[in-house]
């Protein structure tokens, strides 16, 4: 639960960063702030946390990956604004 109201502090104060730059958020960034949060919650509910680090280092290369497909996905869609939003 900490580690999602950590991380919904951080995307809050990120969208909210946009005000000055007179930038609207859209729905995805709201989705973001509850989406990613929730799934956060119920992964680390899930998951337990390796001990191994070899697990741990298939972990980082997993995660890395899985980021880097899903921030193609985004940017090639045409809804990012640019690569700064992803």
């Amino acid at each position: 639960m900490f580690l999602s109201l950590v991380d919904r502090s951080h995307q809050l104060r990120g969208a909210l960063g946009l005000v000055p730059l007179r930038e609207r958020p859209g729905i995805g960034t709201i989705a973001n702030l509850v989406v990613i949060a929730y799934v956060l919650d119920l992964t680390t509910y899930v998951m337990s946390a390796p001990s191994s680090p070899a697990v741990k280092a298939t972990y980082v290369v997993v995660g890395v990956g899985v980021i880097g497909v899903g921030s193609a996905l985004y940017l090639t869609t045409g809804w990012a604004r640019g690569r700064e939003t992803a």
